[in-house]
């Protein structure tokens, strides 16, 4: 019998250690020993193994980062199955955006949703909801605060159908987080919106995101998310602060400053992105980082967050 490492399975290698990452079942294994790693690195060379009985292969195995054909099409079906029961909506209510990134790669035409393509955003969850399980909306841009009132429509219309309709809710919103004060973040969290990435690029985030107008932005994001943070326990969300980081980032100093705000609230964790050129006019122009110094560099920063116990998102 052949066991062979699944598709899903990311490795990642970077000086003394190996990372091994199951993308399917976000279990993580790290190898340190030498002997180990090289164990390991043999596995993957030989596209497998035919029996689990070292210490390590019987470790991948429990993980289910090792198996047998038949077993891996089992995992796969059984995942089809589950998401056959999830109907999953990425809205973007305008492509708008009050930020200019120079990383930026969409053009940020004012395009914003008509009262029409809100009403039939609707019809469709009522329509379509009763073949699902699970319903989940990640609302996206553009800039989606720039509509609040067509999040707080759409959301509310679920959140009423739920009570009708027996399925589960989720939602989560990408946004730069400069509207988002203490009162709009309630309004949000009332209709179900619960999770919230937001990005605070350190000390240099008022020249990688500046305000269309050209006015400084991260002083009131923080201020923002610091009277969020003075929400009770009861309020249970998550933010996930991102940081993208381009070539010679490496003031950690700005991880303590996060550290003093939000430490000890763990509905608060950190991201750390690469910024890659993904289109656009300006990103060209900017130190991207290239090959092994990409994931050299990212490690070093995930390194320092988890060392000044800040709660690392990956």
């Amino acid at each position: 019998m052949k066991y062979i490492i699944p598709g899903y399975v990311e490795i990642e290698r970077n000086g003394e250690r190996t990372l091994v990452t199951s993308n399917l079942l976000k279990n993580k294994i790290k190898l340190t020993d030498f002997l180990i790693r090289q164990e390991f690195d043999d596995i993957v060379k030989a596209g497998g193994c035919d029996d689990i009985s070292t210490d390590l292969t019987r470790l991948l195995y429990e993980q289910e980062m090792l198996q047998t054909r038949q077993e891996i099409d089992k995992i796969v079906c059984s995942l089809k199955e589950r998401m056959n029961k999830s109907l999953l909506l990425t809205i973007m209510p305008t492509e708008a955006c009050n930020f200019r990134c120079p990383y930026c790669y969409e053009p940020h035409e004012n395009i914003t949703m008509t009262s029409d393509i809100v009403e039939q955003i609707k019809k469709y969850i009522q329509n379509m909801i009763d073949k699902f399980d699970n319903l989940q909306i990640s609302w996206f841009g553009g800039e989606p605060t720039l509509c609040e009132n067509i999040i707080l429509d759409i959301s509310s219309c679920v959140k009423e159908l739920q009570t009708v309709r027996k399925f589960n809710y989720a939602a989560t919103m990408t946004t730069n987080g400069y509207l988002l004060n203490i009162e709009t973040f309630i309004k949000f969290y009332e209709v179900g919106i619960r999770s919230f990435q937001i990005t605070l690029d350190g000390w240099s985030h008022n020249e990688t995101r500046p305000h269309i107008s050209g006015i400084r932005t991260l002083e009131r994001i923080i201020d923002n998310l610091r009277k969020i943070s003075t929400l009770s326990s009861e309020y249970e969300y998550n933010i996930i602060i991102r940081h993208n980081i381009l070539d010679g980032d490496q003031d950690f100093s700005w991880y303590d400053y996060l550290s003093s705000l939000f430490a000890k609230d763990k509905r608060f964790s950190i991201l750390v992105a690469l910024v890659s050129d993904w289109g656009g006019t300006l990103v060209g122009s900017m130190p991207i980082l290239e090959g092994k110094n990409r994931k050299q560099l990212k490690y070093a920063h995930q390194a320092y967050i988890k060392k000044i116990g800040l709660t690392l998102y990956e």
